[in-house]
């Protein structure tokens, strides 16, 4: 809060805020150029009254002047070491300001100082109580490093994104870093599908609440509903994310989405590449069946494809063979091509398993399908639109592989978080 003394620096901080008001990487080159010329005469004038002689400042007038000239360095893309020596003496003059420690955890970031960061934040947590801006930052660094206990500081970093929105439930950047937040978590803790959707949930109020301006927040929605297989949406999202900024790789995620979703109806046409002669003694081999002493399973009946209606078809049992791989280790979800017993193709999506999945299904594996999940894929893609069946796997326990439940398979997927938000 600003004194009397401090009233003459009124002025210069009101152009620092109107700089630093929108993000540096919305800016155009010659826009950056400009403003480092602005940026260094206002650095002059700081410097002016830092060492004016005539009426010298108050210490706390040292330690805001200091603090404007490491913030004003500090919304320049590249680390500034002359922005962190700023923030360092003033912070030595008053370490109670929560502004100047979390100033200097972002400066630290860019620095890939990334455990003098974390402490930074924390400094400003313990030092200047709870605000919204060090509990956000703090979670991000938390996904970023993880250290030896990955999955606990994954859920830590939840949990202070939950603490920042108590704090202000109308903030959309809080919510982001939540979803943001959930999305890993889903990876890294192997949560159920749900968590995915509350982070979906989480980007969707983002949006509401002011981050139309953010392409990550669209990079990152468009990433969720690709995995979830709702391509249309995620190909809207990886557009809008292009337009905001077009240093991400979102068109090339667009053309990934396409060349996926053709390469799948491809091989559904072209009945998974097997020859006929093949083909038919494959799906003589198939199960119509299910011999099983355990009394649970007497409820379900054996179905084929044709007989599902979109969602989930409860106490039903669709048996398979696959026939084809379609992706790649890395890939989530894992993606088969599959035929029944009627010959009819379809794509069979497998999430929540590791790699390991690659050792265990392939070409004429059995796979019965508890209470599948029919979904039906849509987009358009060059003027044509793309249409097939694809069952959802989204519980690895609701499906038999060679007679062997999924479970017993798959140790916990081993996907490595990304960071998402810039430095």
């Amino acid at each position: 809060r600003m004194d009397n003394a401090m009233a003459d620096l009124a002025p210069l901080e009101a152009s620092i805020a109107e700089m630093v008001k929108r993000p540096s990487f919305r800016r155009t080159q010659a826009e950056m150029e400009a403003l480092q010329k602005d940026a260094d005469r206002l650095l002059a004038q700081l410097d002016a009254r830092l060492n004016d002689t005539n009426d010298p400042p108050s210490v706390d007038k040292k330690a805001h002047i200091l603090y404007l000239q490491g913030k004003l360095l500090d919304y320049f893309p590249s680390y500034s070491k002359r922005g962190q020596e700023c923030l360092e003496k003033s912070l030595k003059l008053n370490p109670r300001r929560a502004e100047v420690w979390n100033t200097m955890g972002h400066i630290l970031w860019k620095k890939n100082d990334l455990a003098g960061s974390r402490r930074s934040f924390e400094h400003s947590l313990e030092k200047c109580g709870k605000t919204k801006e060090a509990l956000r930052h703090l979670s991000i660094i938390l996904r970023a490093t993880g250290g030896e206990d990955k999955k606990a500081s994954v859920e830590k970093s939840v949990e202070l994104a939950k603490q920042a929105l108590q704090l202000d439930y109308a903030d959309g950047e809080s919510w982001y870093i939540l979803g943001n937040g959930l999305f890993t978590n889903f990876f890294v803790n192997m949560k159920k599908i749900d968590e995915l959707k509350n982070a979906l949930k989480a980007y969707n109020l983002a949006e509401s609440k002011g981050q139309t301006e953010n392409p990550d927040l669209y990079y990152n929605r468009a990433t969720a509903y690709r995995y979830l297989e709702e391509y249309s949406k995620a190909v809207v999202d990886f557009e809008k994310a292009a337009v905001l900024d077009e240093s991400l790789d979102a068109q090339a995620q667009i053309a990934r989405v396409q060349n996926y979703i053709t390469t799948v109806e491809m091989l559904i046409a072209n009945k998974g590449k097997v020859k006929e002669k093949a083909l038919n003694g494959l799906i003589r081999r198939i199960p119509t069946t299910v011999r099983s002493s355990n009394p649970a399973f007497t409820k379900f009946n054996v179905r084929t494809l044709n007989t599902l209606v979109l969602g989930v078809n409860h106490e039903t049992i669709l048996t398979v063979k696959v026939t084809t791989i379609v992706t790649q280790k890395g890939d989530v979800p894992a993606g088969f091509i599959c035929v029944d017993a009627n010959g009819e193709f379809a794509c069979l999506s497998i999430y929540n398993s590791s790699d390991d999945i690659y050792d265990k299904v392939g070409r004429e594996t059995d796979i019965y399908l508890f209470s599948p999940l029919v979904n039906e894929i849509r987009l358009e893609v060059k003027e044509r639109e793309i249409r097939y069946k694809c069952i959802q796997v989204f519980e690895v326990d609701s499906m038999f592989i060679d007679n062997i439940k999924g479970s017993e398979f798959f140790s916990p997927n081993t996907i490595v978080n990304q960071t998402f938000e810039k430095r």
